[in-house]
């Protein structure tokens, strides 16, 4: 958690208060987890069918945006608690399952696009698509783009270790380029359609510029060569339509129409009325999100500083749900560094929402992660100790581990890794009351050892409840010989320098990782054995 948000006191009023329990920076990601397990529990339908999102207060509704949510949350979850990485990848997949049932439901219903039907609904042991609705079988763009967002955050995952290689880099290949066509070209500004089948207005915040970096940073490591240039333009000319929607309109309104006669020429005009109201409550929180993330002009922060003051002049109230408005506005007063804003949106958070109302309490959710925990997309070229390391062993009998040549912070702390040598890691912790997680090594050959070693070289800091760090094998905290964790993945007790800790090992190949103390300052040796 940055300096930045532990000063403002909203953010402590808020992530209390939608969580249940105080929110100090040493149980942020306690309460955060904790919250993820009790709503998916809450509104998780598990089928042969796959695993579908339902609204308990619409007859139980499925709609693919629940579905898209909760794929980015779970992938999110395992990036901010890998020690249940496994559990959050089952959530995962049981999800992407349900996904995919959908887009056989809308190809068996004659659609010919490559996205789920925007809405089905039980029946049975399975579901359905709900012919009440308008155009049930039909896509709908924001869920579409925020389900690729997941599966690049979940091929990340793969790559840092944290998850198995389940195929998600495969179905990005096919939905990629099937998400080019949900935007179209009007006199040189990409706009986005409704969906893949629907092209008569615009829902304001579909718009997400952040997801579209994202899929730009992906294809800029994945090729093919000049396809993120497509998302690139995406993203820009995303944050100019917001811009233009608040210049013209003084809000967000809930359904736009565009009229584009240049880049800059552009005339927006509410479609049905001038309340934000659900369909463009999530702009503020879409722009934050980018500002986060990928900021790069000041026009892009002018825009959301504009956002931003709608939002404080109107006291944040645009829904009937108070505490909704409150959540998606507090990511863009911390993105901003507002924290009268900021303080503002805590007095009127009022609490914990009715666990029925899926929509409002899923927003909230995202919301606190994108503010506390921001998501970095890792785009740096496969590493090729991927590819099986394998060493000799010395004359003792030992095999040094080749770790990764690069390792960095897997949560974007101010933390320096170093390798200097193949198997001994320098950490130099800059950040105090912080945690971190990295990739040491993945698939490595262990050739018959029966334990990992690692040495403490030298090692020092004050550190936090006596742990330091706790490692990673292929997903699940280790426990040395001698040694305990505690219930977050970390070896107690206090370590000195020269003491080598002992890990059993299973399996013909180990994934190696670490969780840490950001302010810890120590090195690592590693050998099989």
């Amino acid at each position: 958690m940055s300096d930045e948000i532990k000063t403002i006191s909203a953010y402590q009023t808020y992530a209390a208060r939608i969580t249940g329990g105080t929110a100090a920076a040493a149980n942020t990601q306690t309460r955060i987890t904790g919250r993820y397990t009790e709503l998916f529990n809450e509104y998780a339908l598990r089928t042969p069918n796959g695993v579908f999102i339902q609204d308990p207060l619409q007859n139980s509704q499925i709609v693919s945006e629940g579905q898209a949510y909760w794929q980015v949350l779970s992938a999110d979850l395992a990036r901010i608690n890998p020690a249940q990485a496994r559990t959050y990848q089952d959530n995962f997949d049981g999800l992407l399952k349900g996904t995919q049932y959908m887009i056989k439901l809308a190809k068996d219903s004659g659609n010919r696009g490559e996205f789920p039907a925007w809405k089905v609904k039980a029946s049975g042991s399975s579901v359905a698509l709900d012919r009440e609705a308008n155009g049930p079988a039909n896509s709908a763009a924001d869920a579409d783009l925020d389900i690729v967002r997941s599966l690049v955050y979940a091929q990340e995952l793969v790559e840092r270790g944290v998850w198995t290689d389940r195929g998600y880099d495969k179905l990005l290949d096919r939905l990629i380029p099937a998400a080019q066509n949900l935007f179209k070209d009007q006199n040189g500004v990409r706009v986005l359609r409704p969906s893949e089948d629907w092209d008569s207005f615009h829902y304001t915040d579909y718009l997400d510029p952040a997801a579209y970096k994202e899929i730009a940073e992906y294809l800029t490591k994945h090729g093919p060569a000049g396809a993120a240039a497509f998302w690139e333009k995406a993203a820009a000319d995303s944050m100019k339509l917001y811009a233009e929607t608040l210049n013209d309109t003084g809000t967000f309104p809930a359904n736009i129409n565009i009229t584009v006669r240049s880049g800059n020429d552009i005339a927006v005009r509410a479609a049905n009325d001038s309340n934000m109201w659900y369909d463009g409550i999530r702009a503020p929180w879409r722009i934050a999100r980018y500002i986060i993330m990928f900021a790069e002009s000041n026009a892009e922060a002018q825009a959301a500083k504009n956002a931003l003051a709608l939002g404080s002049r109107s006291r944040f109230s645009h829904t009937h749900s108070r505490e909704m408005d409150a959540a998606m506005y507090l990511p863009l007063s911390i993105a901003l560094g507002d924290t009268a804003s900021a303080d503002l949106s805590g007095r009127i958070f009022n609490g914990r929402i009715d666990p029925n109302k899926y929509f409002e309490n899923t927003m909230e959710l995202l919301g606190l992660v994108d503010a506390v925990f921001p998501h970095r997309v890792d785009i740096s070229a496969p590493s090729a100790a991927v590819a099986a390391p394998v060493s000799a062993p010395n004359a003792a009998g030992k095999t040094a581990v080749t770790l990764l040549p690069d390792i960095r912070s897997g949560w974007s702390k101010n933390v320096t890794y170093r390798v200097i040598s193949p198997n001994i890691l320098s950490v130099q912790g800059n950040q105090d009351d912080d945690n971190d997680f990295v990739t040491l090594a993945r698939n490595l050959q262990v050739n018959g050892a029966q334990t990992l070693q690692v040495k403490v070289r030298s090692f020092s800091g004050d550190f936090r409840w006596m742990v330091a760090f706790g490692i990673s094998l292929n997903g699940e905290w280790a426990e040395p010989e001698r040694k305990s964790l505690n219930p977050n993945g970390f070896i107690n007790g206090s370590l000195r320098a020269g003491e080598t800790l002992i890990f059993p090992l299973k399996g013909s190949s180990v994934d190696i990782a670490m969780q840490l103390y950001s302010g810890a300052n120590f090195e690592l040796e590693f050998w099989l054995e």
